[in-house]
């Protein structure tokens, strides 16, 4: 598996994502300050998310005062830290000034066609996404390297996943064990899982990282991890 020029395989250096996610809150500015660090950090690649809001929910779960109350707090921070996509092109202009990778974890399938705009070499499938099948399709049909986290789904939805991947054009894919709790505590992490999928589904093995400290991911890399995804913020 490869990529751009990271050999992500046994021997090789571990190949390490730095998470940003949303903690940019909407601001190209730190969300720049943030690749700042993680290039200081000499991490291989910073990820964020995209969503298209009006593609990802309905209509009534878009209207505030009339949706689930269940989906008001979470689209209100959604529609506040929303970037465009003029905003992500100087974000991964920006990280290759800083030599370091661009990635984004699509959330529905017009985020791919934008991020297939924006050339990234590689695409992440969310835990919470891991059966949502017809985006895992989209993002195959790319035949790029595809990164899949393995929290809060069974076997069979990972085999499900992994399936459609191969069927529809994914040669290079990469399995991250994840404990979905945040934080998540060490004794929780059970990372003899990784050999386990590696086994299983034929893919190279990693770590999303949940747990506060290094000591996780150190453990993952000697049973076999060969990508480490962690989560970090300028402040809390």
């Amino acid at each position: 598996m490869k990529i751009n020029s990271h050999n992500i395989q046994k021997g090789k250096k571990t190949f390490v994502i730095a998470e940003i996610g949303m903690n940019h809150n909407g601001s190209v500015k730190r969300a720049k300050k943030l690749i700042d660090h993680a290039s200081a950090m000499k991490v291989d690649c910073v990820k964020f998310q995209m969503r298209s809001l009006k593609d990802l929910y309905s209509k009534d779960a878009l209207n505030i005062s009339s949706g689930d109350l269940s989906t008001q707090y979470t689209l209100n921070l959604l529609k506040k830290f929303e970037l465009s996509l003029k905003d992500f092109k100087s974000l991964s202009d920006y990280a290759k000034q800083k030599n370091i990778i661009f990635m984004c974890t699509p959330w529905d399938k017009k985020s791919v066609d934008n991020l297939e705009k924006l050339d990234v070499p590689a695409y992440k499938i969310a835990s919470f996404e891991i059966t949502h099948l017809p985006l895992i399709k989209k993002v195959a049909q790319t035949g790029k390297p595809v990164i899949i986290s393995s929290g809060m789904a069974s076997l069979s939805e990972l085999n499900d996943a992994v399936s459609l991947l191969r069927e529809h054009g994914t040669t290079h894919i990469c399995m991250l064990k994840c404990t979905s709790a945040y934080p998540a505590k060490p004794d929780d992490a059970n990372l003899i899982t990784i050999k386990h999928m590696m086994d299983t589904f034929n893919v190279v093995g990693g770590l999303s990282d949940h747990t506060l400290g290094i000591e996780v991911p150190i453990a993952s890399v000697v049973l076999g991890a060969r990508v480490i995804e962690k989560h970090f913020t300028l402040s809390r």
